[in-house]
């Protein structure tokens, strides 16, 4: 689901649209940095960081994905770097994973 979400910019580009779903915030969004946004449209938990430092799919990696420059920037600067290294553990081919 979050490969998904952080990918929907890229499959829905070039299709016409009606109600722009990406970019309808509430005050509360607005508010927000660009890394809590991140995390709240991914639902990202405490308990998602220690999964990721074992699966490889870290919030950079979703940052990095959904081609969010701020939130990837923030998280650089926040001291995420070690997690620049993190190899995928059992790939999901189904989303075009692959392990190198």
């Amino acid at each position: 689901m979050r490969w998904l979400t952080c990918m929907q910019q890229q499959v829905l580009m070039g299709l016409p649209s009606s109600v722009d779903v990406a970019n309808a915030t509430s005050h509360e969004a607005e508010a927000a940095s660009p890394l809590q946004r991140l995390q709240q449209s991914l639902r990202w938990t405490a308990e998602d960081d220690s999964i990721a430092r074992k699966s490889g799919r870290s919030l950079l990696l979703y940052a990095a994905l959904s081609d969010n420059l701020e939130a990837t920037r923030v998280l650089i600067q926040e001291g995420c770097a070690p997690l620049l290294d993190l190899e995928m553990q059992q790939a999901d081919f189904s989303f075009g994973e692959l392990l190198l």
